[in-house]
């Protein structure tokens, strides 16, 4: 197995097993383990990734929060184009938040522990982070599509962007009690693993 097919297949093992420990962290419902909650979508509504997060928290006022329609970069880069986003102030001070808790995070309950400690913060301005989430995969869907001299580069790109992502994605999901943030980050994961590494990686 050469050094690429070894980082891929590592990474999925790492990423899917750091998912599974921050949803034990919060409380469960009794669905299975793709299911929305009941106060997300309900089973008569469309589109698994289209429409509303309204498991915010009771600070929340705002509009509830809209979702890709699909887990793909055109979707996601579509409801960003279309939505009306945060400050860029308030997405870097996002981005700076996640970045001093993924330094730190060296290992399996590290992340845990990081995406454990930033739902404080996300809890007091959900929208922030969430427009945060969809800005960083959309800077990474667009990192992908560049040349770069060698495969390594994206790797390890794809690597510490993909950490940051699962912070940020399992505190936004422990923040309201969901798996939609996570779900779609899986999602994204696999779809990047096969379109840019050639790699049909399946999650645990």
């Amino acid at each position: 197995m050469n050094s690429n097919a070894f980082f891929l297949v590592a990474m999925t093992v790492l990423l899917s097993a750091y998912s599974i420990a921050c949803r034990s962290t919060s409380p469960q419902n009794s669905k299975q383990e793709f299911d929305l909650t009941d106060q997300e979508l309900s089973e008569d509504e469309i589109d698994e990734f289209d429409g509303e997060d309204s498991a915010d928290s009771v600070a929340q006022t705002t509009q509830p929060l809209a979702h890709p329609k699909d887990a793909t970069a055109w979707a996601t880069r579509r409801l960003i184009m279309t939505s009306k986003q945060p400050s860029p102030g308030a997405i870097q001070n996002c981005l700076d938040t996640v970045e001093s808790l993924a330094r730190s995070a060296t290992n399996l309950e590290a992340l845990s522990d990081a995406a454990i400690d930033l739902r404080s913060e996300v809890v007091k301005d959900k929208s922030r982070y969430h427009w945060c989430f969809y800005q960083m995969m959309a800077s990474l869907d667009e990192k992908m599509e560049q040349p770069l001299s060698l495969m390594e580069e994206k790797a390890d790109l794809f690597l510490d962007k993909m950490t940051r992502l699962w912070i940020l994605a399992g505190a936004l999901d422990g923040s309201g009690n969901s798996y939609l943030y996570v779900k779609y980050l899986k999602s994204r994961h696999t779809g990047i693993s096969l379109q840019t590494f050639g790699r049909l990686l399946e999650t645990m």
